[in-house]
């Protein structure tokens, strides 16, 4: 994608130097977004880089002003290429044009992030310069409109329950995005505000830590300035977090087979060769065998787990992983015998199998949400 670049300052500073950038993408703003600007200059932001992303001609003399300002920059879309889009030509700029971008703080358009909190999220992220910092809004208040109440309801949980991420608000633009996430984002998918999602789930499958802010929330007119659109956005979202989960759950459940072929194969060998006639003991040894190769699979490959510690064994997940296993075999006996039980028309192989296959998800969901989960998560208000 091509992507035009107005005239603005020169480079800045020396090797030891490290600066945050602000981000805004815009799609036909208004004089908001000019005072926006100034108000920035005057707080001490460094860069502001701005996404005309396709916006009508006349909204051009907005974008003609703000590259004459000293600090900002202006890159222009041709046409209207999405948020996701637009985020991504700034990341590739400011990587490969501002060798002293430590980070970027990417914010919205539209007057709903204050200069203060924009400055806060810019601050943290330059003392934390690996943590992925969010902005969190309060959706408790009566004067939320529906559409973000009811898109950040929904979209939490399934954050939680699909990609493992547990933060108070998936929707926020107000964002401080360190250097080498941004190289990662580069490649990822989506191109409009789906990429806000792949960015969370990004976060997760990298186990950056996760530093929430709450901010100030604001909504100007009824938030008429979103361009978010409820069904046609909400689809795209859940999208990328339905196939993400697929692909991990067809993983995870490749690792099982794996480890079901490691235990029998264990099995095999012992039984006829290392401890012949010793049943109980032959079958116990293949399972705690194939139940650890399971457990270094899931934690390295499935889930991609790396504990942030300096050596040694993490023996919080190890633990938690074979209490997890005690639980799915007990409650697969229990839930077998209540089956059959209560419902005798029904074989207790296929009683077995549906409360095993039940057990198997809920597995997945555990480990993904809690004994594998994301980086540690900050709050701070």
């Amino acid at each position: 994608m091509y992507a035009a670049v107005s005239d603005g300052i020169g480079s800045r500073g020396g090797a030891q130097y490290k600066m945050i950038a602000i981000v805004i993408p815009s799609l036909d703003p208004d004089e908001a977004l000019l005072k926006l600007a100034s108000d920035l200059a005057a707080a001490g932001a460094e860069r502001l880089l701005v996404v005309n992303d396709g916006s009508k001609q006349d909204k051009l003399p907005i974008f003609e002003k703000l590259a004459q300002m000293s600090f900002c920059k202006v890159i222009h879309h041709a046409e209207n290429c999405g948020k996701g889009r637009a985020l991504k030509n700034a990341f590739n700029y400011l990587l490969t044009a501002e060798s002293d971008c430590t980070g970027v703080v990417t914010a919205d358009a539209d007057g709903q992030h204050s200069v203060r909190d924009i400055m806060r999220v810019a601050a943290e992220l330059r003392e934390k310069p690996e943590t992925f910092v969010l902005g969190v809004r309060d959706f408790s208040g009566s004067d939320v409109p529906w559409k973000s109440r009811f898109g950040n309801v929904w979209s939490c949980r399934m954050f939680q329950t699909l990609a493992g991420v547990r933060v108070r608000d998936t929707q926020t633009g107000l964002r401080g995005i360190p250097a080498a996430f941004m190289k990662k984002l580069l490649n990822a998918c989506g191109e409009r505000f789906e990429f806000e999602s792949t960015m969370l789930i990004e976060a997760g499958r990298l186990h950056l830590d996760i530093c929430e802010l709450t901010i100030e929330t604001i909504y100007l007119e009824g938030n008429r300035a979103t361009h978010f659109h409820p069904l046609r956005d909400s689809w795209q979202i859940c999208r990328v977090l339905f196939g993400g989960a697929f692909a991990q759950f067809m993983l995870f459940t490749g690792s099982a087979l794996l480890s079901a072929l490691i235990d029998l194969g264990c099995f095999a060998l012992l039984i006829k060769g290392v401890l012949p006639g010793r049943l109980f003991a032959a079958t116990v040894t293949a399972r705690v065998i194939s139940s650890c190769c399971n457990y270094l699979m899931n934690r390295n490959m499935v889930f991609n787990f790396q504990k942030k510690k300096s050596g040694g064994m993490d023996w919080q997940s190890l633990i938690m992983y074979y209490l997890l296993c005690v639980f799915i075999l007990a409650a697969s006996y229990l839930l077998t015998r209540f089956g059959t039980r209560y419902c005798k028309w029904c074989d207790v192989v296929v009683v077995k199998a549906v409360v095993d296959l039940t057990l198997f998800i809920l597995s997945f969901i555990f480990q993904r949400c809690w004994i594998f989960a994301a980086g540690k998560r900050d709050e701070k208000r």
